[in-house]
């Protein structure tokens, strides 16, 4: 078994043991809040890890998502066509995951800044039409009171519940992407990311590799939009605002873009500001504390916290690994 499947099956058991540690507060509104906003960032860093592309829609896409849930389920606007829960949740994902294909058909020919400067357009397009469309939308008022599904009986609203879904998806989907780095097409998306004429020269078609890069993103954005869409039991045009657009951007630089866990390792740090900076400064500067935040993590780690971390304590970690390994079969 590969060392870093070690790790990960390490942590993983340490965070299925907090619910017996922490309240439901930390629970819910940190940790599980941390972790839908890193699937969300998680579908930009894979974009940019994986072929060197960047996009300023993911929240946009998320947002898509999110609607199609609140639409195919009971709310308190009485609007949509209510689906079991399961049946509104992959339709919500395929929606997801088409729209995530239309911005790689968009953008998929442009470079650098102008492949930002159109998806950010596309997300902004989607804003003005949800702001604006009454009839389906609600407009900017958004949609409220979505009906939460319930497993065995238990709401998905309990705090405990939704923090073993969140990580149980957010494991998953870090499973599977590591799971597709090992096939064909993997390896051919990180060929693009190395040499696109070289890739161009054996034969792909780079075109549709990103679009279909963009629909993988699309999907995991996908996941993250209808469990944000859960988590507030309502959605409204601010959730994939400009700014929600340029957060999951942030999140995902804090983290580090270059490995896939950095995204929710960002999550936890904008999370943890977000609910504990009025502490220090007025609640109205937030933004002035992410932004030094930002700044310091940039300059201090440019790979994000995450490539700073594995350069760091790589070595230390697995060292005590194996000794908590020794101690557990003595």
């Amino acid at each position: 078994m590969p060392q870093n499947w070690k790790i990960f099956a390490f942590v993983f058991f340490v965070l299925c043991t907090f619910p017996a540690f922490v309240d439901d507060y930390v629970l819910r509104s940190l940790l599980a809040r941390s972790f839908v906003l890193g699937i969300i960032a998680l579908s930009l860093s894979f974009l940019y890890s994986w072929l060197g592309m960047a996009s300023l829609a993911q929240m946009s896409v998320a947002g898509v998502a999110g609607y199609a849930i609140a639409l195919l389920s009971v709310n308190a606007n009485s609007m949509g066509h209510p689906l079991p829960w399961g049946s509104a949740a992959l339709i919500a994902l395929a929606s997801a995951i088409g729209f995530g294909a239309f911005i790689g058909l968009v953008s998929a020919r442009s470079r650098d800044v102008y492949m930002l400067m159109l998806t950010l357009a596309l997300g902004v397009s989607i804003y003005y039409l949800l702001g604006q469309n009454v009839v389906f939308f609600n407009g900017f008022d958004g949609i409220i009171g979505i009906e939460v599904p319930s497993v065995f009986g238990v709401s998905a609203t309990d705090p405990k519940l939704f923090y073993f879904l969140t990580l149980i998806l957010a494991a998953g989907i870090l499973v599977c992407l590591h799971i597709l780095r090992e096939t064909k097409l993997g390896r051919a998306f990180l060929g693009v990311r190395n040499s696109e004429r070289r890739m161009k020269a054996l034969g792909y078609d780079v075109v549709i590799l990103r679009v279909a890069a963009f629909s993988i993103a699309g999907a995991i954005a996908g996941v993250g939009g209808i469990l944000n869409t859960w988590y507030f039991a309502q959605i409204s045009p601010g959730t994939i605002s400009m700014q929600s657009n340029i957060t999951i951007l942030v999140i995902a630089i804090l983290g580090g873009m270059g490995r896939s866990w950095g995204a929710f390792v960002g999550a936890v740090i904008f999370v943890l500001l977000e609910n504990y900076s009025s502490e220090i400064v007025a609640r109205d500067r937030f933004n002035l504390v992410i932004g030094s935040t930002f700044l310091f993590v940039v300059l201090v780690a440019p790979n994000g916290v995450a490539g700073l971390v594995a350069n760091i304590g790589s070595k230390r970690f697995r060292g005590f690994l194996k000794s908590f390994q020794k101690r557990f079969r003595a």
